[in-house]
């Protein structure tokens, strides 16, 4: 690869720089591993003992038994295209997989303080039900392995809406107990997102104004969507990213894009200890070594010196403080920050402090992080419920065991979304930690769900939200545990943009993480696959300019995440 013609041999013997990651999240691993894979010298440093950030694996005791959950819940879909290609590449393929969502949404109307929360069913019109049949997605795949010639492809555009319409209409019917008149609304929200895109400057509200939507199913439902996808109050939300969540993940033509996964275990065994180690733990021995991470490794300072030789890879090298060592590490010729921007934030204010003559590039990311929306916590609460097949919220059937429950059948085993007249809704995702080869789905054997509120500013507040839905929807568990992320994501606010990965690429700096612009143009929420493609921008940004260096010429092939196969 070195011996092209025209390269110098100064420039072929090179050394390839030196790069320290700060921060062992998805982000920051995924970074370390795609430059540690293509030849580069990297070092991780991560202030706790475990990784994984905010979507690592977690011990949770309920009752008497020991659960392997995670420090929050996660939903990931088919069109997370960065998530699937590293779990395809480092994951264990019997600890998650992929399937039409199918799902119940649960509302409860606003009336006296007597109601109760019901099945849609008994309480609306009658409901769709194509989720049993599976006609769409059968359709739906068959239109994705187009049988017309490459250069044709292009030129039936009928059969080009009827797979747009079958992906919408396969997650609509995945939700089940939707009456025909919200359905009617849905789908034109979906079509509406597609046809009417909103700028960067318009609010969820406003945007939606001209819609006309009438049914308070529906309205609820999109602030649900804002709280859970967006991480940010309906009155707060941006359209645009809104409309990017509604195109993406339920309304794309690609086949699988609106899969939901389900995974049978934790968070950290899921993806991060594969990035990790190189491979997954149950894989056969790959040729990728092992990350040099540095856990319990807390960076408190960051100082720059000018960079020396006409062969420097950037203006500046960077040294790292560590907490409790009185020698700096480094010198790194990339620093790569992949925190959460409050600790990123901390971190640029101490390295400005302790330097007499701070580099510009830190005085600026110090007004960038300033200016991003605060992060909004989520209160996940893991509850055991008495049987997994005994519980169904709503059910005027009860159990007469210890901790009263409900009688619940498989078939109710589902993800649930509770909408209530007004507060925050909640997410109620049942879970397993057997591998599928020994479950029929990834529900069967599970009593711990994990009930998730979004958008919160008080962790006091979070629960008290979350005692008043588990009485509305009559939820009776044994025990529960609450897992509360001070930090949990970045609010998706109207007219706040992310900042781009390279921001300070000239000065060896680049940013990592759910809140990073990877500049594609897709304006995502901040959500486990904004980081991962922001990880993927700056690996390859990273290769590209030392390809450049080293050759004189730039690099036209860049590697990136694949989409994943249809089928």
């Amino acid at each position: 690869m070195l011996a092209r013609r025209g390269m110098t041999h100064a420039r072929a013997m090179r050394k390839r720089p030196n790069i320290a990651v700060v921060g062992a999240g998805w982000a920051g691993l995924a970074c370390a591993r795609l430059l540690q894979d293509n030849g580069f010298q990297v070092k991780v440093f991560e202030a706790s003992r475990t990784i994984g950030g905010r979507a690592r694996g977690l011990q949770v005791k309920l009752g008497a038994e020991t659960y392997d959950l995670d420090n929050g819940q996660h939903l990931l879909i088919g069109a997370y295209r960065a998530v699937r290609a590293l779990l395809t590449r480092y994951g264990n393929p019997q600890s998650y997989r992929f399937d039409a969502p199918d799902f119940r949404i649960r509302f409860q109307r606003a009336s006296s303080s007597q109601s109760i929360s019901q099945p849609m069913s008994q309480t609306m019109s009658q409901p769709m039900q194509l989720a049993k049949s599976g006609w769409p997605r059968q359709l739906h795949r068959m239109l994705a392995t187009d049988p017309r010639p490459a250069g044709k492809q292009q030129s039936n555009q009928l059969l080009d809406r009827l797979a747009l319409g079958l992906s919408q209409l396969s997650w609509l019917s995945g939700a089940r107990s939707i009456p025909w008149p919200s359905l009617l609304e849905l789908a034109a929200l979906m079509r509406y997102a597609r046809l009417q895109p909103p700028p960067m400057s318009c609010s969820v509200t406003s945007w939606l104004s001209g819609l006309g939507l009438r049914q308070s199913l529906v309205q609820r439902w999109i602030a649900a969507l804002c709280e859970s996808a967006l991480n940010c109050p309906f009155d707060e939300a941006c359209a645009m990213r809104l409309a990017t969540v509604l195109n993406e993940a339920m309304a794309s033509p690609q086949f699988d894009a609106s899969d939901w996964m389900h995974q049978a275990c934790d968070l950290s065994e899921l993806l991060a200890n594969g990035l990790a180690q190189g491979s997954a733990a149950t894989t056969a021995k790959s040729e990728a070594s092992a990350l040099e991470l540095y856990t319990a490794n807390r960076v408190v300072g960051l100082t720059a010196s000018p960079s020396s030789g006409d062969q420097a890879f950037t203006t500046h090298t960077w040294k790292l403080a560590i907490a409790g060592s009185d020698e700096h590490a480094g010198p790194f010729d990339a620093l790569i920050l992949a925190l959460e921007p409050q600790s990123a934030l901390a971190l640029a204010i101490a390295s400005q402090g302790a330097a007499s003559d701070p580099p510009r590039c830190l005085l600026r990311l110090h007004k960038l992080l300033d200016d991003l929306p605060k992060p909004l916590g989520i209160l996940t609460r893991w509850l055991m419920l008495p049987d997994a097949t005994r519980h169904c919220a709503g059910s005027n059937k009860r159990h007469d065991g210890v901790g009263a429950g409900v009688f619940r059948t498989p078939e109710a085993l589902k993800p649930e979304l509770l909408l209530k007249a007004h507060g925050p809704s909640a997410w109620l995702f049942p879970r397993s930690n057997k591998p599928f080869q020994n479950a029929s789905s990834a529900s069967d054997s599970s009593q711990a769900f994990g009930l998730v509120i979004s958008a919160q500013r008080d962790p006091v507040q979070a629960r008290s939200y979350a005692d008043a839905i588990q009485e509305d929807f009559d939820l009776r568990p044994l025990s529960h545990k609450d897992v509360y992320e001070h930090r949990a994501a970045t609010p998706s606010v109207a007219q706040r943009m992310w900042p781009a990965f390279n921001h300070f690429e000239s000065e060896g700096l680049w940013l990592a993480g759910d809140w990073v612009a990877d500049n594609s143009g897709q304006m995502l929420p901040a959500s486990l696959e904004s980081a991962l493609r922001s990880a993927f921008a700056c690996a390859q940004a990273i290769e590209s300019r030392e390809w450049q260096m080293r050759t004189g010429k730039r690099l036209t092939e860049v590697p990136a995440y694949a989409a994943p196969s249809s089928g």
